[in-house]
């Protein structure tokens, strides 16, 4: 595989940068440098004065505020200088404004993640001449940020190979990225470890220099010869993070591979797949929306379809990196002849400890442009038996989501604040507030503020509706006559209108600036039940009014299933039951504190058994236990597996508050 070259398209931007640049939003404490630098390399009796003026380390001795390295290491682990070199390479991190790193796509990688990476993928290289002629794999990290995977590498290599660390580095190991700042963290870093190691300062300058670079992996042609294995953390940037100008660059390189929304980590790994050889090896971290976005199914058909994927630990919702909300998984690649017919998958419940995960061998027929549905065997086999019997829910129930103004702030209003009070009260952009009519507003269920079903009688919340019902259903209110009739709401929104442009990045129609973002949930009919968009377990609540909801979807029982005795209450019933907790932690997207996604997409497919009309009846008076006994009899469930699969699922985040 090829080392990018040290040319870069577009330096402006930084496309690829794992680090932060500095600018204007960003602030980083200057640290002290007898707390730092000097400190490290106080261990191996070097003054900073020693080094000489090209060396990364003394440049990193003479950062200010606003420099390359952030304040706070003030104790050095004596005992233990790789523990050192570590938490070197974790100071080069941005230490403020998450928001501005999570824009740039840059994030710290943890030292056992970046170990185990690498472990892996020496373990997965077999190159032809092994055999014949054994040689030391050349080793490139692409995106290399503050050098962690680079140190990770050199310290497996000289375990593996018995190799001075001069030597690796020197011509087995190379990073490159588009942040300058970032390589020289990098250079910095591979400096101080070869200095622990005795290397005369001006070689240990020599070396990291040459194999730390300026380079821009997705727009830059290849450097050097061809890397055996690419290991790292390529950055999340966002498609809407990416200047204009290297959006179009990207257009014109990756445009057949583009999908939807895109993030730059999926442009990374297409860069990789190009340039991979047989026998070629790539071990990373990346986001775990590879799985199922449909931004990544060109990425996903692709790897199907080269026979690519060789290893998939999945951390479902814990987080990996402190402080980002970045779920992810570790991806292991590698080209060979005939493809093999399955590949390893773990579900790991401790980031920190990814290679005790339980490791089950998957058909590769698993994968595809399609989802990818990774389970371990007795779970997949449930799921296949829950979307195979019975009655989806989607034959029972009509599912709707719920409204989507894309500007809460503007369009939610608080109810008139005495019985007969005609006017609702917003609040106008500078906070002034502010009354509407309240003929022209509907009562809003916003599920994410909704503690419990009791709770649904009372809606707290009103929404500007400007629609109206006609015999051809609901239809936008005109302008003029929504001025005429509620001058009030007229004021309100005029006062607004700014805002309620750019929606979308003004990409709404121009006439309907006043309307919602998006046409949905323009009516709910009850009785429905409800649930929120992310939830820990089932939580389908009977809501028996018209009352128009938020952040989350409802059921409505088609008139079919009526025919056949299904009830709102049965189906409430055979819902709330960890028999469809289960099936969404297997088959659904989760988020931090154990949340599960249950958009239509998700529980659309969940069947139900098949009951007669008699059996319908008694369902409300079921236990727990009676439901879960139900399906297991019905599907012919391995009720086992369920607890175990739950409990793999949960963890010590589990426990914080609901999302917003």
């Amino acid at each position: 595989m090829d080392a990018p070259s040290p040319r870069r398209r577009a330096t402006s931007e930084g496309t690829a940068s794992r680090e932060a640049s500095p600018s204007d939003d960003l602030v980083v404490a200057a640290p002290h440098p007898s707390s730092l630098v000097q400190g490290l390399l106080g261990l191996w009796g070097i003054a900073h004065e020693e080094l000489p003026e090209a060396s990364a380390l003394r440049r990193s001795c003479l950062e200010s505020a606003g420099g390359t390295f952030q304040g706070g290491l003030t104790a050095l682990p004596q005992a233990n200088p790789l523990d050192t070199l570590f938490a070197f390479a974790a100071a080069g991190q941005p230490s403020a404004g998450l928001r501005r790193s999570q824009r740039s796509g840059a994030v710290y990688t943890p030292r056992a993640i970046a170990e185990h990476i690498v472990a892996e993928a020496l373990d997965l290289w077999e190159p032809e001449d092994r055999r014949f002629e054994p040689r030391l794999p050349r080793v490139l990290d692409p995106a290399c940020g503050s050098g962690v995977f680079l140190i990770a590498s050199a310290l497996a290599l000289r375990e593996r190979y018995a190799l001075p660390l001069a030597t690796i580095v020197g011509t087995a190991l190379r990073g490159g990225d588009s942040s300058p700042a970032a390589v020289t963290r990098a250079r910095a870093l591979l400096e101080a470890l070869l200095l622990s190691e005795g290397v005369p300062v001006a070689d240990a300058v020599t070396v990291a220099q040459e194999a730390v670079y300026v380079a821009d992996f997705l727009l830059d042609d290849p450097r050097e010869a061809p890397a055996d294995i690419v290991v790292g953390n390529p950055p999340y940037i966002k498609l809407q993070d990416i200047a204009p100008t290297t959006r179009e660059a990207l257009q014109a390189t990756f445009g057949p591979h583009l999908r939807g929304s895109y993030s730059s980590a999926l442009l990374f790994l297409h860069r990789m797949v190009d340039r991979l050889r047989p026998g070629d090896v790539v071990g990373l971290i990346t986001q775990n929306n590879l799985f199922s976005s449909v931004a990544a199914a060109p990425l996903r058909a692709r790897l199907h379809r080269e026979g690519l994927v060789r290893r998939v630990v999945d951390f479902g919702h814990r987080p990996v990196f402190p402080g980002a909300s970045a779920y992810t998984c570790l991806l292991f690649l590698r080209r060979s002849a005939p493809a093999p017919a399955s590949f390893d998958y773990a579900y790991c419940s401790d980031p920190s400890r990814p290679n005790e995960a339980p490791t089950e061998a998957l058909p590769a027929a698993a994968l595809g442009a399609e989802r990818w549905r990774l389970a371990y065997a007795s779970d997949r086999d449930n799921v296949a038996k829950l979307e195979r019997g019975g009655v989806p829910l989607d034959a029972i129930a009509q599912i709707r989501v719920g409204i989507a103004t894309l500007l809460d702030r503007a369009f939610l209003l608080r109810p008139p604040r005495r019985s007969g009070d005609p006017h609702c009260w917003g609040k106008l952009p500078l906070g002034e507030p502010a009354p509407v009519e309240n003929a022209l507003t509907r009562p809003l269920l916003r599920l994410t503020e909704i503690p419990s079903e009791g709770a649904l009688r009372k809606p707290s919340l009103r929404v500007l509706y400007p629609y109206r019902s006609t015999s051809h259903g609901v239809t936008p209110l005109p302008w003029e006559d929504l001025e005429a009739h509620h001058p009030l709401a007229a004021r309100y929104l005029r006062a607004w209108e700014e805002v309620l442009r750019g929606r979308s990045r003004g990409n709404l129609p121009r006439d309907g600036w006043y309307l919602w973002g998006r046409s949905q949930g323009l009516r709910a009919p009850g009785p429905k039940l409800l649930t929120k968009t992310f939830s820990r377990a089932p939580a389908f609540w009977l809501d028996p009014s018209d009352s128009l909801f938020a952040n989350g979807y409802s059921l409505t029982l088609l008139p079919e299933a009526r025919e056949r005795g299904w009830t709102l209450e049965a189906l409430q019933v055979l819902l709330n039951t960890p028999i469809l907790q289960y099936y969404l932690c297997l088959t659904s997207i989760g988020i931090a504190g154990g949340y599960q996604c249950y958009q239509k997409k998700f529980i659309a497919g969940f069947h139900l058994p098949s009951l007669l009309p008699a059996e319908l009846a008694q369902v409300p008076t079921w236990s727990v236990e009676e439901v879960n006994a139900c399906y297991g009899c019905a599907f012919g469930l391995d009720l086992s597996a369920i607890p175990v699969a739950l409990d793999r699922h949960r963890g010590l985040s589990d426990t914080q508050a609901d999302p917003a």
